[in-house]
């Protein structure tokens, strides 16, 4: 149940016990899931809505930073743009650092600021989007990793 989000084994002390349901609710409503889904059980969930209440679990805390490892990669195209909007709001909301961890260029490029290239367990190449944007404007994501990656190989 979504409601399990309050009694998860989580530590209290950063977020105190009153505050649990005010939170709950807050969070509900950044990732646009309805109060009526609270008492759901996760398959009576669509995919999207399972990925929002993963969000609403890893920001109950509000930890100072956020891994996020293929958070978007079983999902349906329409549902992962949808809810990639809703990172970028929930990252207006609550501003904090995120990993993000993708195999897909275009995501980087949309919700990263600085993209990190790896390979093999080394970091490849290292660059704030906006550098990576300037140098090439018109390119397209998959282009855009093709040049980074024709400089590290040279």
């Amino acid at each position: 149940m979504i409601a399990a989000l309050a009694a998860t084994d989580l530590p209290w002390s950063a977020i105190g016990v009153w505050q649990v349901d005010e939170r709950v609710a807050e969070l509900m409503e950044l990732c646009q899931l309805l109060p009526e889904q609270l008492d759901r059980y996760p398959h009576q969930l669509s995919g999207g809505q399972q990925q929002r209440v993963g969000l609403c679990r890893a920001l109950m805390l509000r930890p100072e930073i956020l891994l996020l490892d293929e958070p978007f990669a079983a999902i349906d195209p329409l549902t992962r743009e949808d809810i990639q909007r809703q990172l970028l709001a929930l990252q207006k909301a609550e501003p904090r650092t995120c990993v993000l961890v993708t195999h897909d260029m275009r995501e980087a490029l949309l919700l990263a600021e600085h993209i990190v290239v790896m390979g093999e367990g080394k970091i490849l190449h290292s660059t704030r989007k906006h550098e990576l944007r300037a140098r090439n404007p018109q390119a397209d994501p998959q282009e855009l990793l093709h040049e980074l990656l024709a400089g590290v190989e040279a």
